[in-house]
């Protein structure tokens, strides 16, 4: 729990830097990038937690094999997560990244889980209305969902507005078993 919270300040401080410098969307495409990286290449990841190396070593290592493609924000980023021993909060501090530069430029993330695949024309006209809605530009992020058996469930945020045929029948069910008391 005390990582997250670290995370958060790091991504905090990161996001003003990258904001200050016109940078919100590359370092958040940089942070993806390198989460993605130390999934991908187990090597990487090892290498920036390794307890032995020093900062120095894996600052070194760093500039050799993606030093050149990061913005230097980026680059000082990671050299400040490797100084402090902080280098396994980078999932958390991406994440909250992404949160706080959405926040900030006004962007929601909406998942929407049906039953069948949306069509186009439907994607277009629900965000439409989520956008109105909610005030903010949207970012549907769609999912079929079998378990759902039809309808549909909405999230923004923590919150969640669920249509689905399957929460409808366990309203059903919870209130004939309160019946039965």
């Amino acid at each position: 729990m005390q990582e997250r919270v670290v995370a958060k300040r790091y991504a905090r401080a990161l996001l003003n830097l990258a904001d200050e410098k016109n940078l919100l969307e590359s370092v958040k495409q940089e942070l993806r990038q390198l989460v993605e990286l130390t999934v991908a290449v187990k090597d990487f990841a090892r290498i920036l937690k390794h307890p032995v190396l020093g900062a120095a070593k894996k600052f070194q290592f760093i500039q050799k094999t993606v030093g050149r493609q990061l913005k230097p924000l980026t680059v000082r980023f990671l050299e400040l997560l490797v100084r402090k021993n902080r280098t396994e909060c980078l999932p958390d501090i991406a994440e909250f990244y992404d949160a706080l530069a959405d926040e900030k430029q006004g962007i929601a993330r909406v998942k929407v889980k049906t039953y069948y695949p949306l069509s186009r024309k439907v994607q277009e006209s629900l965000t439409e209305k989520l956008t109105t809605f909610i005030n903010k530009k949207v970012l549907l992020e769609t999912e079929v969902d079998k378990n759902i058996l039809g309808g549909i469930k909405i999230q923004v945020g923590d919150t969640v507005m669920d249509g689905s045929v399957a929460n409808e029948l366990n309203k059903i069910q919870e209130q004939l078993l309160a019946m039965n008391l």
